[in-house]
This record gives C-alpha cells, sequence and structure tokens, in this order.
C-alpha cells in the first residue's frame, strides 16, 4: 500500500479540525496508474502495482474523511477517476465487477457520484475538473481567465495541478473568480520522467453565508506545511 503524501496527510489533519459540514471529494482521488492510457504498457514501472491496492488505500482515505465530516459528502471525479470507465469501455466483460463507485462503497456510504463532467454547485460556487464550454479543454496558458470568461460564475476546478486565478467584475458590479487549485499528492511523480512543472500542494475550504455568499482559503503547502487561524498546520 502507498505511502500518503504529506499534504495530503496535512489536508487530512486540518479536516479533522476545520470539522466541514461538507467535504467535496474531487479531481483525480484516484491515479489508476495501472489501467492509464499513460502508463498501463510500462510494465516494468508497472510491476507489483494492482488495482486491489489502490482501491485498499484509497478506501482508507475514504474512512477518514467520513470520520470528520459532518452532513454531506460528495465524489466528482476527474480524468484519472474517468480512465476506469475508459477501461472497462474497451472490456465490458468486467462492467460491474470493478467500478469504482462500487470499490469505494459509495452506496452504503451514501456519497453521490457525480458524472464525470458535471458541474457542482454549492451556494454561488461552482465546481469542475477541467472542461470548458463546448467540450474545449484548457489548453491555455491563462486558463483560469477562460474559465471566468467562459462561464460567468465563481469557479473552482484541478486538473491542472498549479494555482492560478481571475476574477471578472460583470457589469453590475458582481465579481466572479475562477481558482485553479493545486494538488495533494507527489510534486514530481515518476512518470512525468521527473521533468520541472509548476504544480503546487494546496487545499481549498470554505465557508457560506445563508444567502449562499462564501469565503474561500487555498493556502499552498511547502514540505507539507501551511499557516491558518495562527496555527502551523504539518508541522
Amino acid at each position: 500500500m502507498p505511502a500518503t503524501s504529506k499534504a495530503l496527510e496535512t489536508a487530512l489533519k486540518f479536516g479533522e479540525y476545520w470539522q466541514p459540514d461538507e467535504t467535496l471529494i474531487g479531481h483525480d482521488f484516484m491515479e489508476f496508474a495501472p489501467i492509464s492510457y499513460w502508463t498501463r504498457n510500462q510494465k516494468l514501472d508497472m510491476e507489483g502495482r494492482r488495482l486491489v491496492h489502490d482501491f485498499e488505500y484509497a478506501n482508507m482515505i475514504l474512512d477518514r474523511i467520513c470520520a470528520f465530516t459532518g452532513k454531506k459528502i460528495v465524489f466528482q471525479p476527474g480524468n484519472h477517476d474517468f480512465w476506469m470507465g475508459q477501461y472497462i469501455q474497451e472490456r465490458p466483460e468486467l462492467e460491474g465487477l470493478i467500478n469504482q463507485d462500487k470499490m469505494l462503497r459509495l452506496g452504503t456510504r451514501d456519497i453521490p457520484f457525480l458524472k464525470y463532467g458535471r458541474i457542482y454547485r454549492v451556494g454561488k460556487a461552482a465546481f469542475t475538473h477541467q472542461l470548458l464550454k463546448g467540450r474545449r479543454t484548457m489548453t491555455t496558458k491563462y486558463h483560469s481567465s477562460r474559465m471566468a470568461e467562459d462561464y460567468g460564475k465563481s469557479m473552482f476546478y484541478g486538473h491542472w495541478h498549479s494555482h492560478q486565478v481571475f476574477t471578472r467584475v460583470t457589469w453590475d458590479s458582481k465579481p466572479n473568480t475562477a481558482v485553479a487549485v493545486g494538488c495533494l499528492s507527489d510534486l514530481n511523480p515518476g512518470w512525468l520522467r521527473y521533468a520541472p512543472n509548476n504544480w503546487v500542494n494546496q487545499l481549498l475550504f470554505m465557508e457560506f453565508d445563508k444567502q449562499g455568499h462564501f469565503s474561500w482559503y487555498a493556502p499552498i503547502m511547502i514540505n507539507g506545511k501551511f499557516q491558518y487561524g495562527g496555527k502551523i498546520f504539518g508541522a
């Protein structure tokens, strides 16, 4: 079973401290390296990797999230999670045996499993993984500005593993902010051949009022550490 990254462990510890009413699990919760488009044919690198171990690890993380979340958990898949569906498309005889929602026991945990690409809304905030209008993907350098222009809503998204923010003020003086949130994984994985990148470790947490307005916080972690409210997490 893989070891928990420093950033993920810190995020889980913060969840125990923060005690959120709702947790959105999303944006490549599982890597699925043994069956991914990019690595499944790299037999030597994938030697010893088994899906059963990945699911055991993922369920362990889910148990911890369920323990500190007060009311509701929602699962929003990313493209890595979507690879499981693509894998079954190529092998329909496996349908019903290794579905991600079944292996993670989302039904018994009462966790809705959203369709890939679906936008999820809480109050006046919206969450997605990577897609823009008309099925366009964010290939531009300034994807947060594209996201704000295309949606005209405050949108929080992942996929890029980096941090970017763009605010667009509408004609009625309402600010809509698009925020790309980093990741909780290792910052230089082997499947990228350890090439330099702009990834950052980051988590997102928010507070809402009764009208749906919100304040958002997305601290960047350095070596698995960040500060909030005068307290150091991951120390």
